[in-house]
């Protein structure tokens, strides 16, 4: 929730230009796409990055499609042009979104692209394009391998029919294949190590084949899906070093076979029971799954179990692991992310990082504004909380703390309250697993979140590896009479009280307060070591005459806030109702 109507650059960065990092860190997620999100008109809602390309053994090159067109960095997220836009027309001109994706791992400087009605190619790295088939309607591109023809499956424009074809010049010309005719073909695999053979991934198969293979290039196609238990197919992938094909479906997960189709296995230890969109795998035989809004998941072990990578919640439009790093991509609303996963992660307190839960949980955090970008700076509050601050160690953005529910519900829990609208991405690594659960705010944002699945129980933690960091708090003004139940901020002048109800009966009892900043603050409810709520008072006077509120919710429970000018005498109260997780920032409070 937000009240007021402005949102200083200064504090919340809407001014100056944003910067990616060119080099991901270790097992951690980091928003690197165009900033702040492709163009949004106003009113709608955030783009996507809907296709991801990496070309190969150049990772600073990357082609990122959205609605608005194919974007490239060749500096790996610092910077990003605009090559192709498949413009309708119209005042202002409609373009058509750009589905998929594929560079020509024997020449890089040709890429393909799929907007809504046809395939589009370049042979000069971007700077132009023409189009190599025209269709109401592209569902399939395979990848461009050397020494491989090219695939798609499109409708027949005014016919249609859909039509699986074939181009073994680079997309110059095509011609159908009829074992595949009518077949809704969702996606198209290439065994590198054998290019004449050739999977295909078919939905809703009236001949009730999930999967055809091809050994001839394509010429000829035979079903090998018996055993897949669906038919609602939605993406498939070869692991040619491991010499295994995976298919995802929208309702019975993933299935892979080790036999070239002739038995398949459910492998689905791990997954969530949802629908299953996309696949890929990566270096060293990795496969990663993602669903429509449960998150990333990614096996090291063949599919045998999943663990969870990321971004439980959030719609993902696209992935892509490359195949010659431990480097894998995002594409979700209005953010496109990478991280590297390496080893086990381990957990030190840091400047840039929190060890919470007996210090099995490590926590990290970026950010991206028109003021600057970077990694978070961290401070522990207690063992289980602490913040992170981007700009200004006085200036409180995030809170975050990891509870053990697992007595309650069996998963530890991540709740985090903002105090900022800039993006920024959490990233919570386990540990004990090798799980992470990770957050992205985007721009303009202000969130509060409950996450009571983030991590299941299993596995044993660490050993703390450093001690707690003490905080030390600031001396406070005599404007205000701190006490036990009372926060001083902004030099004294604002006093804050806290109320809540350990029920919605009641009773109402004052909250305990503690200082964190000149500016900001935290108050708990039940335990001292379980902070609830932070509040912070700024001075916005220079940009609209006025002092601001902000608080951030780690906690569902009633309370009331009372922040009082001791200058003047007046008061804003914000009431919370059991069961809302809420952020606020009142930018016109005083």
């Amino acid at each position: 929730m937000r009240r007021g109507g402005v949102v200083a650059a200064a504090f919340l960065g809407f001014v100056g230009a944003a910067r990616a990092s060119a080099d991901s860190p270790p097992n951690r997620w980091e928003s690197f796409g165009p900033f702040p999100y492709v163009e949004i008109p106003l009113g709608t809602v955030a783009d996507s990055a809907l296709a991801i390309a990496v070309v190969p053994d150049d990772p600073q090159t990357i082609y990122a499609g959205y609605n608005k067109g194919v974007y490239k960095t060749t500096d790996g997220g610092a910077t990003w042009t605009v090559v192709f836009q498949d413009n309708v027309g119209g005042v202002p001109a409609n373009t058509r979104p750009i589905l998929r994706l594929a560079i020509d791992s024997g020449d890089p400087s040709t890429v393909f692209a799929v907007t809504s009605d046809s395939i589009q190619r370049t042979r000069n790295a971007g700077l132009t394009w023409q189009p190599v088939l025209v269709s109401e309607g592209v569902s399939a591109l395979s990848p461009v391998l050397d020494g491989a023809a090219v695939f798609a499956c499109a409708t027949n424009n005014g016919g249609g029919a859909r039509a699986s074809q074939r181009s073994v010049d680079r997309g110059d010309t095509w011609t159908e294949m009829p074992d595949l005719a009518v077949k809704v073909v969702k996606a198209f695999a290439i065994d590198a190590s054998d290019p004449q053979t050739v999977w295909a991934a078919v939905s809703e198969d009236p001949a009730g084949s999930a999967v055809y293979r091809s050994i001839d290039g394509g010429a000829t196609w035979l079903p090998r899906g018996t055993g897949i238990l669906s038919t609602r197919i939605e993406d498939l992938v070869i692991d040619s070093a491991a010499g295994t094909l995976y298919v995802a479906t929208s309702d019975a997960g993933v299935f892979r076979t080790s036999d070239e189709g002739a038995s398949w296995q459910a492998v689905n230890e791990g997954l969530p029971a949802a629908a299953i969109e996309h696949v890929d795998v990566g270096a060293g035989s990795t496969i990663y799954a993602s669903t429509h809004q449960d998150g990333i998941y990614r096996s090291v072990d063949g599919g045998a179990h999943w663990l969870p990578a990321g971004f439980r919640g959030d719609r993902v439009a696209s992935i892509f692991a490359d195949p010659s790093s431990t480097t894998f991509y995002a594409g979700i609303l209005g953010g496109l992310l990478r991280i590297e996963f390496v080893s086990q992660p381990s957990c030190e307190n840091g400047s840039e990082s929190l060890c919470l839960n007996d210090g099995r949980f490590r926590v990290e955090a970026s950010f991206r504004s028109y003021v600057g970008s970077g990694t978070a700076h961290a401070a522990t509050l207690t063992g289980d909380t602490g913040y992170f601050w981007f700009f200004a160690p006085e200036n409180v953005e995030v809170t975050l703390k990891v509870l053990d529910g697992s007595s309650i519900n069996g998963n530890f829990w991540v709740f985090f309250g903002a105090l900022s609208n800039v993006e920024y991405t959490i990233t919570v690594a386990d540990t004990a697993t090798g799980a992470v659960q990770s957050y992205f705010n985007l721009q303009g944002t202000l969130s509060s979140v409950a996450d009571t699945s983030a991590f299941p129980a299993s596995g044993s933690p660490p050993p703390l590896s450093s001690s707690r960091r003490e905080l030390a708090r600031p001396a406070l003004a005599d404007a205000c009479a701190p006490g036990p139940n009372a926060l001083c901020l902004n030099g004294g002048r604002f006093r804050v009280d806290v109320a809540f109800t350990r029920t919605p009966l009641g009773p109402t009892m004052p909250a305990p307060a503690v200082p964190i900043t000149a500016d900001t603050g935290y108050f708990w409810f039940f335990d001292d070591a379980n902070v609830e709520l932070v509040v912070k008072v700024l001075d916005g006077r220079s940009v609209n005459g006025h002092f601001w509120v902000f608080f951030g919710a780690l906690s569902d429970v009633g309370y009331s806030i009372t922040v009082t000018d001791t200058a003047t005498g007046e008061q804003r109260v914000y009431q919370n109702l059991h069961g809302t997780l809420a952020s606020v920032a009142d930018t016109s409070a005083f």
